[in-house]
């Protein structure tokens, strides 16, 4: 069953804050020629599907995944047959401080993720969702305490590593 969270924006002046938080059991394609307004990540749970920006395509399987900034022209697609969906978890966010936040953790564009499956990454946002589910205040503060438990997964390089970067594109350059 598809689980999707857009949680509202009036906590805009939050350092960090969660736009959607979601699970999709079947992976549409999607085209965004101007890209997302925040910053985008997408995780394959299971399935395999590409994505491609910066004239590249990039194989999602499971224990991938992909961190785009704003404004990225990207799309992508389920690479398999129909009958064989591409399950995917996504988390899209900004807020004041994301910016530096990523700088901190070394992030100056968009890559493309590895991790081995009992990585903490693997459950985070299914477990989110549980937990939102079952939450009355399901939003605002804690959501952007999720974003933040979220960027700081980022910051475990034994369990987590970095793919492919594109030089060409930064954090200092984004829109947001």
């Amino acid at each position: 069953m598809k689980k999707h969270f857009l949680i509202p924006l009036n906590e805009s002046k939050l350092p960090l804050l969660a736009e959607t938080i979601g699970f999709n059991p079947a992976q549409e394609n999607i085209t965004r020629p101007t890209g997302y307004p925040y910053y985008h990540w997408i995780q394959t749970v299971s399935g395999q599907g590409s994505i491609m920006f910066q004239n590249k395509q990039i194989n999602l399987t499971a224990n991938n995944g992909v961190l785009l900034l704003p404004h990225m022209a990207h799309s992508y697609k389920n690479e398999q047959s129909d009958s064989i969906p591409w399950k995917t978890l996504y988390l899209t966010f900004g807020g004041l401080m994301v910016k530096e936040m990523l700088i901190t953790l070394g992030f100056y564009q968009s890559a493309v993720f590895h991790w081995e499956q009992e990585a903490p990454i693997s459950t985070f946002i299914t477990n989110v969702l549980k937990q939102n589910g079952e939450a009355t205040d399901s939003f605002s503060i804690s959501a952007s305490s999720n974003v933040y438990e979220f960027l700081l997964l980022f910051n475990f390089p034994i369990q987590i590593s970095v793919l492919m970067k594109w030089p060409c594109l930064s954090i200092h350059q984004s829109a947001i």
